[in-house]
């Protein structure tokens, strides 16, 4: 695999919907928070929600059983959809910052600094959560053998996924070994 790189690292990212910022006045990068959440929110749950109920109520006033049915299935999207956004969030929430040889965690419990001899390894751990959608995560091992979340992602292809996993870790290990 060619050197991991900045923009790439950007690219796949912004696909995910998860921020990246380049903090160039501390030489470090910063990883988290979802893009566009509001968005999301609107498209994938509230707009559905509301063409369900739509649906439901328009079936029990006309007295057409099919519109009811019809209208569970915008329900069951959007409750997939909040599951799905819920999740993404909460692995998400942190922002992590990568420098030449650290780690720094920022959480509402305070921040955290992991200097490179502090963590073991990274992996990625990827699992089916629905039929057709793939949840991968990055994690890091510190030395007491607590994992930590750096990033969760999405995916309908799990070939895509794991490059993407692999790739982000490559980064952020050359990025603390000073080596991008």
């Amino acid at each position: 695999m060619k050197k991991p790189n900045f923009y790439t690292v950007q690219l796949k990212l912004k696909r995910h919907k998860l921020a990246v910022l380049e903090m160039e006045n501390e030489d470090a990068i910063q990883i988290g928070g979802i893009v566009d959440l509001t968005s999301r929110i609107i498209v994938s749950i509230l707009l559905p929600t509301s063409i369900g109920l739509t649906l439901i109520i328009s079936g029990f006033i006309m007295k057409i059983g099919s519109l009811e049915a019809i209208g569970v299935v915008p329900l069951i999207y959007a409750g997939y959809a909040m599951a799905v956004l819920k999740s993404k969030k909460v692995n998400n929430k942190n922002v992590k910052i990568i420098r030449t040889g650290e780690l720094e965690v920022k959480s509402n419990s305070g921040i955290t600094i992991f200097k490179k001899d502090a963590i073991k390894n990274f992996n990625t751990k990827i699992h089916l959560v629905s039929k057709e959608t793939y949840e991968g995560k990055l994690l890091f091992s510190d030395t007491n053998n607590n994992q930590h979340v750096i990033l969760s992602i999405n995916d309908t292809e799990k070939s895509v996924l794991e490059d993407d996993l692999i790739y982000l870790k490559e980064f952020i290990i050359n990025r603390m070994n000073n080596k991008c």
